[in-house]
């Protein structure tokens, strides 16, 4: 990277927030802003969240849509464990406890 202005280099630096704390509102509000407009980061960054950059945008969209998918697989299996009674109670009970433990593991 070619820096003419060092001084322009570290104030854009000081500029960006490199720990971002995210309220539930901006999660929510990025979450709808992709559905609505689909991954135009840029646009997304310079109308709803110029303080920040566009890699930590994408970065927490994809970070919350694996957490959102997540949830929804692991309520899923544990559905599924409940469901099967009939295959529960021919199990002991120390398979049984592996079986939790592998599904909540795979969180």
């Amino acid at each position: 990277m070619l820096i003419r202005n060092i001084n322009s280099y570290y104030s854009h630096q000081n500029f960006i927030m490199v720990n971002y704390h995210w309220s539930d509102i901006e999660e929510v509000t990025l979450c709808n802003l992709v559905k609505a407009q689909g991954k135009q980061w840029y646009n997304i960054q310079q109308i709803y969240f110029p303080q920040l950059t566009v890699n930590q945008i994408k970065s927490k969209s994809s970070i919350f849509k694996k957490k959102t998918e997540n949830k929804f697989n692991t309520r899923d299996d544990i559905k599924e464990f409940i469901a099967n009674c009939n295959t529960l109670k021919r199990k002991s009970r120390h398979h049984l406890l592996n079986e939790i433990i592998q599904i909540f593991g795979n969180q």
